[in-house]
């Protein structure tokens, strides 16, 4: 154990003992994405269809395509 060097200002004695009392606690464990679905599950019909919207629209305003696109119209623009 002496020999792998996992943190820099940590020796591996001590991150060791460190997991070690990680693993002594009993804690759930939740996937955020389970919280997530069940909050989106909860709302109603318009704001599901808003979220999921706002989702797309940001996923594709946040690609080079849509840059691209985005320069060819001003430039359409400005001649």
């Amino acid at each position: 154990m002496e020999s792998l060097k996992l943190n820099a200002y940590l020796p591996a004695d001590d991150l060791k003992r460190m997991v070690d009392e990680f693993h002594k606690l009993e804690t759930t464990l939740v996937h955020p994405q389970r919280i997530i679905e069940d909050m989106r599950a909860s709302r109603p019909a318009f704001q599901r269809f808003n979220g999921w919207l706002a989702d797309h629209i940001v996923g594709i305003a946040g690609t080079m395509v849509f840059f691209y696109f985005l320069c060819l119209l001003m430039s359409a623009w400005a001649l």
